[in-house]
């Protein structure tokens, strides 16, 4: 006999991780089942579960799960006016790549808003850590003091005016060379 909640009326189903052992801290697990794939740092799928929009009961096939490490890492600023990138990855010594971004097809309402509620939920923790960071490091108050500035000046290029403007501050921390360099240095 097959358990009724296989079948429920919103057959969706999820995967959290229960255990591991010897798997890289670092690691991403990768899941498809059928045309759907879900992945996420192993770290987050202990809480969060990865969510498929089939039910245990509606799965025909096996599901392809795949552990990924990344090789490199790199974050991107999108240009609103921009739809060609080429993204250098310095600590790997010389890998490149080239991405071109373009408007997608619009999602189905549903997908969305499935979509929208799993990143709210995921999205409170990482909002309060994202507000610590920022206050931490003053980033917030800078920033918008950048942007003040902009609309203030009105430069022609206001990307290379705020060029200008992050690369004019010195940091007064000190760098591990003048650390090293000092006498009687720990380091």
């Amino acid at each position: 006999q097959v358990p009724q909640f296989l079948f429920s009326a919103v057959a969706t189903m999820e995967i959290l991780v229960d255990h591991s052992l010897g798997i890289p801290t670092d690691a991403i697990l990768s899941v498809r089942c059928g045309g759907t794939r879900r992945q996420a740092p192993m770290e987050t799928i202990c809480n969060h579960p990865l969510k498929f929009p089939q039910g245990l009961g509606e799965v025909g096939e096996p599901l392809k799960i795949d552990l990924l490490q990344p090789l490199a890492s790199a974050r991107l600023v999108l240009h609103p006016y921009e739809d060609l990138y080429s993204i250098s990855f310095q600590e790997k010594g010389g890998m490149l790549l080239g991405m071109k971004m373009s408007p997608s097809s619009a999602l189905s309402a549903a997908q969305a808003d499935a979509e929208q509620a799993a990143a709210e939920s995921q999205g409170k923790d990482a909002a309060n850590s994202a507000k610590d960071y920022l206050e931490q490091h003053g980033l917030l108050k800078y920033v918008q003091s950048l942007l003040h500035a902009v609309i203030q000046a009105k430069p022609t290029d206001p990307y290379a005016y705020m060029i200008e403007q992050l690369s004019a501050a010195q940091s007064k921390r000190p760098t591990l060379a003048d650390i090293v360099s000092r006498p009687g240095s720990a380091v």
